[in-house]
């Protein structure tokens, strides 16, 4: 009897055994299931993005949590700039002036702007004696120089070939070489002045002397004489007189002459 007991309370002991060692094996296996799938922890990585530009770089860094990519671009950029296409007119003086040996023409507006500048006496003396003003080189003055000179007062009309009685005879000629070196006004007031004292050679300073004659001798020559006016009338370009300004006894000289042969 009390074998039977034993034996039930024995078997007893091994049913809850069996009952708690099962229990306890759910336990551990507890793992998260859904229809047979597992349910994956998605690790959402923060990608962090840096972007420096300039006029022509720019750099962007990319990096997770196991790469980190480093990206350089560099871009050109590339600027036409069309210009104005640019035109240049030269207008040609058409005149009389056009048939002469020598004459130029693209500065002869300029010229006659110029002449308009002149002192008042010499424009009298050009007006009264119809005296040509005439940009060009004038071709016998070039044969004696080699070269085109500055201007030129021709009063007797010289050909090229040294002849006389041209159709150019009382002129004045104003050479593109004296634009180009920007003298024209002073050479033109220079060779105006020539055409004054040609305009005094009958003019007397007394009852036997050539007032004319007498100047030159004065200040040593035409061209001495004539640098000497151009003093006078408040210009400053001398090409032969190298003594400077005028003295108190030339100014008076040259006062007295041109009264006398103006009055």
């Amino acid at each position: 009897m009390n074998n039977k007991y034993i034996n039930s309370f024995i078997f007893l002991l091994l049913i809850i055994s069996l009952v708690v060692i099962n229990f306890n094996q759910e336990d551990d296996l507890n793992v998260v299931e859904e229809d047979n799938k597992i349910l994956e922890v998605v690790v959402t990585s923060t990608t962090s993005t840096s972007t420096t530009s300039t006029s022509t770089t720019s750099t962007s860094t990319t990096s997770t949590s196991t790469t980190s990519t480093s990206t350089t671009s560099t871009s050109t950029t590339s600027t036409s700039t069309t210009l104005p296409s640019s035109t240049t007119t030269i207008t040609i003086f058409e005149s009389p002036y056009s048939e002469y040996a020598g004459f130029e023409g693209s500065n002869q507006y300029a010229l006659d702007e110029l002449s308009t500048q002149l002192p008042k006496l010499m424009l009298q003396i050009i007006e009264i004696n119809n005296i040509k003003i005439i940009n060009g080189c004038h071709q016998y003055g070039a044969s004696l120089s080699n070269r085109c000179p500055y201007g030129v007062w021709d009063s007797s009309g010289t050909s090229p070939d040294g002849t006389k009685d041209a159709d150019w005879s009382l002129s004045i000629w104003i050479s593109n070489r004296a634009f180009s070196a920007g003298v024209a006004y002073d050479v033109l007031l220079h060779e105006s002045l020539h055409a004054f004292s040609y305009s005094t050679r009958n003019c007397l300073k007394n009852s036997t002397t050539n007032y004319r004659r007498d100047a030159r001798e004065f200040f040593g020559g035409e061209e001495y004489l004539v640098d000497a006016l151009v003093l006078y009338y408040g210009g400053t370009y001398n090409h032969y007189r190298t003594i400077g300004d005028l003295d108190s006894n030339e100014q008076t000289y040259l006062e007295d002459y041109i009264n006398t042969c103006t009055a």
